[in-house]
């Protein structure tokens, strides 16, 4: 499944990623007064793994299809244009687009929500990332059908990969969270164009039946992100509360850490482009 070319038009039936089976759910991590979704990132991984994250990660900033027509009408090897013109080499925009694609890779494929993946899509500047809302994702039973429990959920996303701040990174989402408000139908209303430019029609009719609320209303609930370079997320929370993060009552925080992330997204940064 892996090897199966993921194109503009069915980037749908992009993989599930293989880091996925090494999320430990940690049940016993709370903030009061929120949710928390946490999750420990363990295990060794080996070379073909990180080959195959780097591969499922790349995808997101251009797909199978454009890579082989860019690279051939330039000509200049693929490997090359993606080093020159696609993969950000900034750590700040690496660790800030990982954050973004691991935690919608735990909204979709653990916590069972749709993600488009046009965020890292298709940048005029490899360093340079897109404003709007971080992670749109839904839930809903026919787009054709608006249902009022369909569900839009908005994420804002902090990574604190090269330290230890976890707290830094849930309060500093926490505060930005607010902004989604405005900024969604921004993103809902970007996302869509892009998807229709891609002959993405799945999409492109999900994210459709979400822009006209009044009419068709919907559950709408946002919700904060964050990764960081920790093993033990308890400790660190371990007596906080919502408010002293700055999250909202009731809100929910998803949650992805592991000792010595940066190195981590370093090596897979790295194979994007070999």
């Amino acid at each position: 499944m892996a090897n199966t070319a993921i194109n503009q038009s069915n980037i749908r039936k992009l993989p599930r990623p293989c880091f996925v089976d090494w999320l430990v759910r940690e049940d016993e991590v709370s903030i009061e007064g929120c949710s928390v979704e946490c999750f420990r990132l363990e295990g060794a991984i080996d070379d073909a793994a990180l080959v195959e994250w780097a591969r499922h990660i790349r995808r997101h900033y251009i797909r199978d299809d454009e890579l082989r027509e860019y690279s051939e009408f330039f000509e200049i090897g693929e490997n090359k244009y993606l080093r020159e013109n696609v993969i950000p080499d900034v750590p700040q925009i690496m660790a800030g687009d990982f954050a973004e694609i691991v935690i919608s890779d735990l909204v979709q494929f653990v916590e069972g929500y749709e993600v488009p993946r046009y965020k890292q899509h298709g940048r005029s500047d490899k360093n340079s990332s897109e404003h709007g809302t971080d992670i749109v994702a839904f839930k809903m039973e026919n787009p054709s059908n608006p249902s009022k429990f369909d569900e839009l959920l908005a994420i804002e996303v902090k990574s604190q990969s090269s330290s230890t701040d976890l707290k830094g990174a849930i309060s500093d989402a926490a505060k930005d969270s607010p902004k989604d408000r405005s900024r969604i139908a921004m993103t809902l209303a970007y996302y869509g164009k892009r998807s229709l430019d891609a002959g993405d029609i799945l999409t492109s009719s999900e994210l459709k039946r979400f822009m006209n609320a009044s009419e068709h209303p919907f559950k709408e609930a946002f919700a904060i992100g964050a990764i960081a370079g920790i093993g033990n997320a308890e400790r660190h929370l371990e007596g906080l509360s919502a408010s002293d993060l700055y999250v909202a009552e009731g809100g929910t925080v998803f949650v992805i850490h592991r000792s010595h992330l940066m190195d981590l997204i370093r090596e897979i940064y790295d194979r994007c482009t070999s």
